[in-house]
């Protein structure tokens, strides 16, 4: 299967406008809410999954040892996110992700100036994995459509996990307690799923010749159509965060209905 970077070998079809970098600047951390009171807080259960396979990068506290920095580090947001979906993030506090980590306040602050700056870390980290195991499993080779339906089902699959739901339902429980913190985590972690979807779009419309008319435009409403009534629903408990032979069948659908409506914007049918 060809894995090079098939927009690097044209121009893009995508008309107007080029991609953005994928990368997202981590914004500056903001003020430490742990210690407020009074706030109403939501509490995410049934973290069952551990991440902590590392455990021992940090046998002692202190200064991490030469070359167990990056160690450290994937511990503290590893921690970070057990604590986070066990307690909400009102009642997540440094104190708590330094013990429960093995490490010192001073080796924690290091990393993350604020508890804010270590909850987005935590979604940021845990968006890059997901979209690194949908790139990598895309098949590319079967033509546009199959590109497409592909594309769809690992959508879905990355986001139809109950570790997706609960860390979806934790944003939208704390939203009203931490608006701007939200609100900037809901966008860094909405452009990286739209820049996604408009890469596989832009590359797709280069290797089989496909005018789409707006590529990021476009990935919005791929996205929602292939994605969100179901996310929904689970976020909202009323059926289970797994994919379904239905759900695949909708996807098929879904991208045939997608396909002649960009085809009909961009005057090729």
């Amino acid at each position: 299967m060809e894995t090079r970077d098939i927009a690097a070998t044209g121009s893009s079809h995508c008309r107007q406008g080029q991609l953005k970098q994928h990368a997202e600047p981590i914004m500056t951390p903001k003020q430490d809410h742990s210690e407020e009171g009074g706030r109403n807080c939501c509490v995410v259960v049934g973290c069952g999954e551990s991440a902590l396979a590392e455990a021992g990068a940090v046998a002692r506290r202190g200064r991490p040892r030469k070359g167990t920095s990056g160690l450290v580090t994937e511990r503290i947001v590893a921690v970070a996110t057990e604590l986070f979906l066990e307690r909400g993030f009102a009642e997540t506090n440094m104190d708590a992700v330094a013990a429960r980590a093995g490490s010192s306040k001073r080796t924690l602050y290091a990393r993350f100036a604020s508890k804010d700056a270590l909850f987005e870390a935590v979604i940021l980290k845990f968006l890059r994995e997901r979209l690194t195991e949908m790139q990598l499993t895309i098949r590319r080779d079967d033509g546009l459509e199959e590109t497409l339906i592909s594309a769809g089902e690992r959508l879905l699959e990355g986001a139809m996990t109950p570790e997706v739901i609960r860390l979806h339902r934790l944003m939208a429980c704390e939203g009203e307690n931490f608006p701007e913190l939200a609100r900037t985590v809901n966008e860094q972690a909405w452009t990286q799923f739209r820049l996604f979807v408009a890469d596989v779009l832009q590359q797709a419309s280069v290797r089989y010749n496909e005018p789409f008319e707006d590529c990021e435009w476009l990935a919005t409403r791929f996205f929602g159509m292939m994605v969100e009534p179901y996310f929904r629903r689970a976020t909202l408990g009323l059926q289970p965060a797994e994919v379904t032979e239905e759900m695949r069948r909708d996807v098929s659908r879904s991208v045939q209905l997608f396909l002649k409506g960009s085809r009909g914007l961009s005057g090729s049918v």
